[in-house]
């Protein structure tokens, strides 16, 4: 792609594909592997529970309209920044925008704690302390992205299809298990197991944040080659698959384990899969936990400095905006992975 002189442009190098892959890479986590017990506590009917997956669903595919629509005719980078510029003007938009990206810096810091949690469980660098070991993920999944859009971009393909493939195998494993034993009374804590508003309200919740990160690909409408149809296409794809693996998720998990038993569940995948694995469940989640989190942290270590960027372009801020020639903010980059 041609690029301008002054060094403040991104490349428009970024396909469909890659938009699937960010919504999928950053939306998928931990909370398909947890949610399942929270929706269970409140709601003991299987077919409702897997309703409400399909619906929640539904909602961020309407939800994702609007956004859809405001991408495809704004186009230019930073997601809800350049929309609520473009709205009330650059002082909300300034607002928007840093909130925006400090709120993430934590976000990145959370996920990094906690991966190196895990890996200290598997086993993994355990002599390193997690206070070093946290960073140095943030900083090591970060430098990567100074390869440039193009190896970002397909590092993100990657690790998405590799996440999907892993979710898929742990929903074929657990459908092949022995089926879960009927429960004639369906009860929890000792209380029946009526359905209620409130449980419904409760369980909607809690599934409404295992879709946070529907609008990845939103951010990058300078970065894709054709916004005012790639970014609708990726959208709603991305967001069809994680519905479609976030219901075959439940479906495969309420072959082997009743909604009373997953209600009692901290980490229903991990009960459900020592079903199947026996000792070995704690290890075979684990990794899994791993390789979702890291496709999340590897996303939003690309999404937050096109934030960054974007409101140090409108600011004027010559150092913040200045792109590489392989595409990367890299200013942008530096200041994210020290702020997080």
């Amino acid at each position: 792609m041609t690029r301008d002189g002054d060094g403040s442009h991104l490349l428009r190098v970024l396909g469909v594909m890659f938009g699937v892959a960010v919504v999928i890479g950053g939306t998928i986590g931990q909370g398909v592997l947890r949610t399942p017990g929270l929706v269970a506590d409140g709601i003991r009917s299987p077919a409702i529970i897997v309703g409400l997956w399909i619906v929640v669903g539904v909602i961020a595919a309407v939800d994702a309209m609007s956004t859809v629509e405001l991408a495809s005719s704004i186009r230019k980078t930073g997601g809800p920044y350049a929309f609520a510029t473009r709205a009330f003007g650059p002082v909300v938009g300034l607002g928007v925008g840093i909130t925006d990206w400090l709120g993430n810096m934590a976000g990145i810091a959370f996920i990094a704690v906690v991966f190196g949690e895990y890996m200290h469980r598997l086993g993994l660098a355990t002599v390193v302390p997690l206070g070093v070991l946290a960073p140095l993920i943030i900083a090591a999944v970060g430098v990567t992205h100074l390869l440039g859009t193009r190896a970002s971009g397909w590092s993100q393909e990657i690790g998405s299809a590799i996440k999907a493939l892993i979710f898929i195998a742990l929903v074929v494993v657990l459908l092949l298990a022995p089926r879960a034993a009927p429960v004639a009374t369906l009860t929890s804590g000792g209380m029946t197991a009526g359905l209620t508003l409130s449980g419904i309200v409760v369980a909607l919740r809690a599934i409404v944040g295992t879709y946070t990160g529907w609008n990845g690909a939103a951010y990058f409408c300078e970065e894709v080659r054709d916004p005012r149809r790639d970014i609708a296409r990726a959208t709603f794809s991305g967001i069809a698959l994680v519905t479609v693996i976030y219901v075959l998720v439940n479906v495969a998990l309420l072959r082997v384990m009743t909604p009373a038993e997953m209600a009692g569940s901290n980490l229903v995948a991990a009960d459900a899969a020592a079903r199947v694995f026996g000792p070995a469940a704690d290890t075979v989640v684990t990794a899994i936990s791993l390789i979702s989190l890291i496709t999340i942290i590897n996303a939003m270590m690309m999404v937050f400095p096109r934030v960054l960027f974007a409101v140090a372009r409108d600011a004027k801020v010559a150092g913040l905006s200045h792109v590489a020639a392989n595409g990367t903010p890299r200013a942008a980059l530096f200041a994210t992975i020290a702020a997080a």
